[in-house]
């Protein structure tokens, strides 16, 4: 179950005489994902380690929340009020769309791929103290380094995220370091994985696992070109470099 509470915040109220409006914090716990469904009824699948927090109804010119960790989303149309999604690091502004957003605070990078309309992405980029803007297309997916705050643009194929009721539900991997693949493995199975050799961690990969695969198969696909050694021990699985 999601652990769910009313936070202590309030909108800015332009008159006195209006109702504060309740925020929700909905958590999704290590090895688990959560389905929430907003006040306007666009649907938020918060995926494992993640927290959004919502308001009771959405006043103003806009429909805001705030999100740390991944979700996938699927916001309901409406141009006259755009919805703002907010990692603090960055705003996802849509006004109908779907969209998978990942951004731990733990991971070298942030990320969003859009799978239907479009959605403007705004945040700093490298050592500017602007506001950048970016605008995607379906099939685009921008990264966003922590450290730098450098962002690039890639492709990848829509139909890797499965059916549309699996959407979400897959392990979608688009050219992320493995070091934050393997966090995102630890945290939607509640593993423990360690990687000992810090060229490992740097290593990309595009993969998608949309069939169910296990652990084992997942790690086995990342080795293909046998350079790791993975191994369990004490509960943990730890990955060495091949001839270490």
């Amino acid at each position: 179950m999601a652990a769910s509470f009313v936070l202590g915040l309030f909108l800015h109220r332009e008159n006195a005489s209006e109702d504060p409006v309740e925020f929700t914090e909905i958590y999704a716990k290590r090895g688990s994902s959560e389905k929430v469904t907003l006040p306007d009824g666009s649907t938020i699948l918060l995926k494992s380690g993640s927290s959004l927090i919502y308001p009771s109804e959405f006043k103003g010119d806009t429909r805001k929340v705030f999100l740390s960790g991944e979700c996938y989303a699927s916001i309901a149309k409406n141009p006259e009020r755009p919805f703002i999604m907010s990692t603090g690091m960055m705003n996802v502004r849509v006004t109908g769309t779907e969209f998978n957003i990942k951004s731990y605070p733990e991971d070298s990078e942030a990320e969003v791929a859009l799978v239907e309309g479009s959605v403007q992405l705004e945040g700093r980029s490298g050592s500017s103290t602007h506001l950048q803007s970016i605008t995607l297309t379906p099939g685009n997916v921008v990264k966003v380094d922590r450290k730098n705050g450098e962002t690039r643009i890639s492709e990848f194929n829509i139909n890797n995220y499965g059916s549309e009721e699996g959407r979400g539900e897959a392990f979608v991997f688009l050219d992320r370091r493995f070091c934050d693949i393997a966090s995102e493995l630890s945290r939607r199975l509640d593993v423990n994985i360690v990687i000992y050799d810090k060229t490992l961690g740097e290593k990309r990969f595009y993969s998608s696992f949309v069939n169910g695969e296990s652990l084992e198969e997942m790690l086995a696909t990342f080795n293909a070109d046998g350079s790791m050694v993975i191994r369990e021990d004490a509960g943990t699985i730890r990955i060495t470099k091949r001839g270490i």
